[in-house]
């Protein structure tokens, strides 16, 4: 599995009760899927509807909120066997227990991920011994969503009670992770966002690549911070209205925000001060500045690389095309590209990363697991792979639950798991970060997270061809592009392991001569690679943890 793909690897299986589903349909196709009764979806990413768009001959009854099935029906209008299936589907309410036959009960419990989503407890007396097993779907345990757990009826016996899980299936998507990185909590960085957005100057477009249900809460924070906005959320969030006119229950509304979100629809400003889409580009105008979500990047990062910036920050400056400038740093072999405002003398980010996960780091989920008094009998991870299991990713390891069936298959399938777990004996509790000689693995791992490791371009097709004009306005940059990042990668970790300052670079087309206000607007300087002799290195390297 490539681990920067990670996704649900979960089959749908559930230990102890051999009659449900969850998240996959595929096993209804073996021949032992007609003992299958009930098929639960805990939110409408596709990864956790799979094979829902078989030609069933007869498909078992599908629980799910009616959101998520509205979501569904709206991203897979043109599948006739999904639509056919999904007439077998039972709404259920958050917080409601359903009685699915005599002694089978299930919850769907709101855990905040994207519209609609739930994680799923089932409580089985069918059998002389009562099964309770609780499945958390994605979900991003920060503490105010844990603390909500607190409140609901369906946890209590197992968090303040004497009951125990015998199963939990536990979103893992990250929390294969360096067990002492931790990622900051989404508010903070969405707050980071607008005010960064707020910097730049009035008039701007700026366009969120995110489109992946989950993402709205950013919408809606930054519409609210900033009022005097226009919106175009174009063909990308077309299903808001639907399900606004379509799910009268007023706690699910109000868990999934739906309220709010048409009233963004409807937010069109006479004289914006900023411009915002979502999606593919439909703005026009020569600056569009590029929102997308990150990970891995520490304060620090953000602070050096995506504020603002004067000339004298910079230890090269270039205009490449149109007015887009590509800038360098002490830390920053690779140029970034910039808009440059001469009301402000500032340089802009055409190009921003935003802090925001909708997946738990290993911390949140350890906190997760110690909410309830007594550990699941069993635990088992809903993202795995040969990869993280041979990194030391096992159940016993991480959360100190003995001889799970997890560990015991992974065993049998991919060999022995005897690396012992990677800390970071110098942090004990760290920011999560990218590309650090430190990191448990230096990968980007968001599935739709799609800029490069060191935060450059948008891999799409519209970047391609503004590679092609800079390729023809620079000639110096033309072929071996991918070879010369990762060359300049590893110089970049030399540099610091030296400590040597910039200034020894001896890089040719370089120009060293003072910068000043006045100096882009010079024609000698203009297009051509200008460095600036600066003598705050050790000031710079104090602030950063690269090594």
């Amino acid at each position: 599995m490539n681990i920067n793909k990670l996704a649900s690897t979960f089959q749908g299986q559930v230990e102890l009760i051999s009659d449900i589903l969850i998240d996959d349909f595929s096993y209804l196709k073996s021949p032992k899927g007609d003992g299958i009764k009930y098929c639960f979806i805990s939110h409408a990413h596709s990864d956790h509807y799979k094979g829902l768009s078989e030609p069933f001959t007869s498909c078992p009854q599908i629980i799910t909120t009616l959101t998520t099935k509205l979501l569904i029906q709206e991203q897979n209008k043109n599948s006739f066997n999904m639509q056919r299936n999904l007439l077998r589907c039972r709404e259920i309410k958050f917080n409601e227990t359903l009685e699915l036959e005599p002694n089978l009960n299930v919850t769907f419990i709101p855990n905040f991920h994207c519209l609609g989503s739930a994680m799923i407890m089932i409580t089985d007396f069918r059998r002389l011994n009562e099964v309770n097993i609780l499945y958390t779907g994605d979900a991003r345990f920060e503490d105010q969503v844990i603390q909500s757990f607190r409140t609901y009826p369906s946890l209590m016996p197992f968090i303040y009670g004497d009951k125990r899980l015998d199963m939990l299936y536990l979103d893992t998507t990250f929390a294969y992770r360096n067990i002492n990185i931790n990622i900051i909590e989404n508010m903070n960085g969405i707050y980071q966002l607008i005010e960064l957005i707020k910097k730049y100057p009035k008039g701007t477009r700026f366009r969120f690549w995110d489109t992946v249900y989950g993402f709205e809460e950013v919408w809606l924070k930054v519409h609210a911070s900033i009022t005097n906005s226009s919106w175009d959320l174009g063909s990308a969030t077309k299903w808001i209205g639907k399900i606004k006119e379509s799910v009268p229950c007023n706690l699910e509304r109000s868990i999934n925000s739906i309220d709010r979100i048409n009233e963004l629809c409807e937010s069109i400003e006479d004289d914006p001060f900023f411009h915002f889409s979502i999606g593919k580009k439909t703005q026009t105008g020569k600056h569009v500045v590029d929102l997308k979500h990150a990970i891995d990047l520490t304060r620090d990062e953000y602070e050096q690389i995506y504020l603002p910036k004067k000339q004298d920050e910079f230890t090269s400056i270039f205009e490449a095309y149109d007015g887009v400038y590509e800038g360098r740093f002490l830390y920053q072999n690779s140029p970034l590209k910039f808009y440059y405002y001469k009301h402000d003398s500032l340089f802009f980010p055409t190009h921003v990363k935003f802090i925001y996960s909708r997946h738990s780091s290993y911390l949140e989920t350890k906190q997760f697991v110690d909410l309830f008094r007594y550990k699941p009998k069993d635990l088992y991870p809903i993202t795995e792979s040969k990869v993280t299991w041979h990194h030391g990713f096992n159940m016993n390891r991480f959360y100190g639950v003995p001889n799970t069936t997890y560990d015991q298959r992974a065993h049998s399938w991919y060999g022995s798991c005897n690396v012992e777990v990677q800390t970071d004996v110098n942090n004990t509790n760290i920011e999560d970060y990218w590309s650090s000689v430190r990191s448990f693995n230096s990968v980007s791992t968001e599935a739709d997270f799609d800029f490069d490791a060191i935060g450059q371009d948008i891999k799409n097709d519209e970047n391609r061809e503004e590679f092609v004009i800079r390729k023809d306005k620079l000639s110096k940059y033309t072929g071996h592009v991918i070879q010369k990042q990762i060359k300049e990668k590893k110089l970049r970790r030399e540099r610091f392991n030296q400590n040597l300052d910039v200034s020894q670079n001896n890089e040719s087309n370089i120009v060293i001569i003072p910068l000043n206000s006045e100096t882009l607007s010079q024609d000698k300087v203009k297009k051509r690679k200008v460095m600036k002799v600066t003598s705050n290195l050790n000031n710079i390297l104090s602030k950063l943890d690269f090594i």
